[in-house]
């Protein structure tokens, strides 16, 4: 029998904040703590090639994730600094639905437990690998076929409300039945009148 099946994106949207940035912040005072004064200079380096774009988004996260390898960072506080940044009628939301899926380009690393501890059932984010050639974030096309895998291991076909805030997740608003859409752009808002979508979406503006 077919579930309700609800799907949330995770920075912008959930949160009024880019997690992997404050993420970065965090790591970043944790390391200066600690005296930790190579992998302080390390996130330094690599978000300073990024700041003036010398390295693609990708490569960044990968360095920063590659040095985050065998560190103990407590993600429990991590989570509970962006706590204020979480959208509570989204949680509300949620309750209505038997599935309801986080799918996020956030990392795993605290991705899985930021799912956990705001109840969604399942989780789809960007898994690390050590090897740069292999590593992929979870974004755009890649997150859209992630999400349809999932469904599919479940047997569920139908996403009946997406929740976002990018055009990054343009497959997926085509996709679901209904899409909920945070403080749209002009390009998202163009993508939605150019593909007949404006029955199907809703437009919520925070501020």
């Amino acid at each position: 029998m077919k579930k309700s099946v609800i799907v949330v994106d995770l920075d912008g949207t959930l949160s009024k904040s880019n997690t992997f940035h404050a993420f970065i912040r965090y790591i970043l005072k944790k390391s200066f703590k600690s005296l930790d004064w190579l992998w302080f200079f390390k996130i330094l380096f690599w978000s300073g090639f990024r700041a003036f774009k010398l390295i693609s988004h990708k490569r960044w996260k990968f360095q920063i994730l590659k040095d985050c390898t065998g560190k103990k960072i407590d993600v429990e506080a991590f989570l509970y600094h962006i706590h204020k940044t979480i959208n509570k009628f989204i949680l509300e939301e949620i309750k209505n639905y038997q599935v309801s899926i986080l799918a996020t380009a956030a990392p795993e690393l605290y991705a899985i437990s930021l799912a956990k501890k705001y109840h969604f059932t399942h989780y789809s984010a960007t898994v690390f690998n050590q090897k740069y050639t292999f590593f992929t974030e979870n974004k755009q096309l890649a997150k859209f076929n992630n999400v349809k895998q999932l469904l599919a291991n479940i047997q569920n076909e139908t996403i009946d409300l997406l929740i976002t805030d990018h055009i990054d997740d343009k497959e997926l608003i085509s996709d679901a039945q209904k899409s909920w859409l945070i403080n749209p752009d002009e390009l998202l808002k163009r993508y939605v009148n150019n593909h007949n979508l404006i029955k199907n979406v809703k437009y919520i503006y925070l501020k």
